[in-house]
């Protein structure tokens, strides 16, 4: 059984990603050190992580039955820099800016996919509610494949208060609905807020009645809406497509 007082990454690719900017605390687990391994195990002692040989059964007990050779464990909730909503807002002379905020997203692999996208879309921050949310987990950080620990969290008690401090700052607020016009027909340069609601009951209605417009995917699909992570990942690339933001990449 894995050791449910801490969090423990198995993917390779995660363990690289928290590893170039682990958070105090971390152990990196080692059953032999393949070569794949010593580039990690490099890596970790780099940063001055503790570096422990362990039997595989050992390992297994503790990171559970996925872990194959190594494991890293980092301090349980860890995730990307938390941040004040202050410190995510760009300065006003920023006139293309993004962030995302999550109506009560509660599944773990959607909440690990939406940061990894976040991460590769460079948002300036995600906003969460402290309550009836996904949080940091193994499963988050492992679907995240560690994007996780780049991506500045926000958490608030009120999402709406946190939508109506983004409008003074000159944000504008779009919010994800299938009832909403297309995407691609609608201007999303600028300081842009998108919000994605959560698991089946979509944007609470607060929410959506902050939102100074809803937009959607156009699809012509037999399912009736894109899963949350995927549909975050396209808005995103067309809020970034209209920004001009993929300039040099």
């Amino acid at each position: 059984m894995a050791d449910p007082s801490s969090s423990y990454l198995t993917a390779y690719r995660s363990i690289d990603e928290t590893l170039k900017a682990p958070p105090p605390g971390c152990t990196l687990f080692v059953v032999h050190e393949s070569t794949r391994v010593a580039e990690i195990v490099r890596a970790a002692r780099s940063h001055g992580i503790t570096v422990e040989t362990v039997h595989k059964a050992e390992l297994r007990r503790l990171a559970g039955e996925s872990a194959r050779d190594c494991a890293l464990r980092v301090p349980r909730g860890h995730g990307g820099p938390a941040a004040l909503l202050a410190d995510i807002i760009a300065p006003a002379e920023v006139t293309d800016a993004l962030i995302v905020i999550l109506d009560h997203v509660t599944d773990p692999h959607n909440f690990g996919a939406i940061l990894r996208s976040a991460d590769q879309f460079r948002v300036d921050g995600v906003v969460i509610p402290d309550r009836r949310s996904a949080d940091i987990t193994p499963v988050v950080l492992q679907s995240s494949a560690g994007s996780a620990t780049h991506v500045p969290l926000v958490r608030v008690k009120n999402l709406v208060s946190a939508i109506e401090t983004l409008k003074s700052a000159s944000y504008w607020v779009y919010g994800a609905d299938m009832a909403g016009v297309r995407a691609d027909a609608t201007d999303l340069a600028g300081r842009t807020v998108l919000v994605m609601g959560g698991e089946g009951p979509g944007l609470s209605r607060l929410v959506r009645d902050r939102s100074d417009a809803l937009v959607r995917v156009p699809a012509k699909g037999h399912a009736d809406s894109f899963n949350v992570s995927v549909a975050t990942g396209i808005l995103l690339y067309e809020i970034r497509r209209q920004q001009n933001w993929f300039e040099g990449c």
